[in-house]
């Protein structure tokens, strides 16, 4: 007998088409594992995004407050978009005068995010009155130029700031010629329009700055909703009677590279927090 070599038509097909069988069960499996792992790493996005706006909400309304000279802190502009006075730090005013004021240099160094600036910032400073009356409030004044190296009555190392402040101003308030003070910018948080849909951003408003985006995407319709209530815990728009905020986010996952098979439509999740304002009355 002669030894049987190589492999007959039949059996060559027989193998074609189980190693066939095989691969595409295995890129059937390694395409569920694909789409299991893109859709957990896109929910756990969207908690990212969800959890940051409502830390950023938080932070910066936090120390909002109804207790200035000119009135609330916050204006509510539509249901999904807020100004405010964003609070950058506070600063010890060594020294208080018409149209000037010098900034503490090495006072409260740990209790600021940064120096005050001028055009972008202003400074709430703190006036509770004398023994003829109490005012107990913050005056709004404008930082419009500087700094420039000064000193302090007491000889520490200080910023001269130009303001705004009237000789009038000083004995209406009866404003003592040192005192403490919180800076702030202007700011605008809102849900906003992008080429992948509503996101949640910041824009500032003092120095016309463009919104610098934060989270997103949202849904659409009531993606980000303020919802102010007084001290009763009822639902208010009026800024001097908010004393905080309900926020609700409602956010959507995000496919950046949206290409290939097995695309499915974004999954919907939301999260809800609220904010007690410290400084309200």
């Amino acid at each position: 007998m002669t030894a049987r070599r190589g492999f007959s038509l039949i059996e060559v097909m027989i193998a074609l088409v189980a190693a066939a069988l095989i691969g595409s069960l295995a890129a059937v499996a390694t395409g569920r594992l694909q789409m299991a792992g893109r859709s957990r790493a896109e929910r756990s996005g969207l908690v990212g995004s969800l959890r940051a706006v409502v830390g950023v909400l938080e932070t910066e309304l936090r120390s909002l407050g109804n207790d200035s000279v000119s009135g609330a802190d916050h204006q509510i502009v539509a249901a999904n978009s807020l100004t405010f006075r964003a609070h950058r730090g506070l600063v010890v005013a060594c020294r208080v005068a018409v149209d000037t004021v010098i900034l503490a240099l090495d006072r409260l160094p740990a209790f600021r995010s940064r120096l005050p600036a001028s055009g972008r910032d202003s400074l709430l400073l703190y006036i509770e009155g004398d023994s003829t009356g109490t005012i107990d409030a913050w005056l709004p004044l404008p930082i419009l130029a500087g700094p420039t190296a000064a000193s302090c009555p007491g000889g520490w190392p200080g910023w001269l700031y130009s303001t705004r402040l009237a000789a009038a101003d000083l004995t209406r308030y009866r404003i003592p010629p040192f005192g403490l003070g919180r800076f702030f910018e202007f700011v605008n948080a809102r849900a906003y329009s992008s080429a992948t849909g509503p996101h949640f951003g910041v824009e500032g408003l003092s120095a016309g700055a463009v919104v610098q985006p934060v989270a997103g995407p949202l849904r659409p319709a009531g993606g980000l909703e303020y919802l102010g209530f007084d001290r009763a815990g009822s639902a208010s728009a009026t800024p001097f009677d908010v004393v905080g905020f309900d926020l609700v986010i409602r956010g959507l996952t995000s496919r950046d590279l949206a290409v290939g098979p097995g695309l499915v439509a974004p999954v919907a999740d939301s999260a809800r927090g609220a904010v007690r304002l410290r400084n309200a009355r």
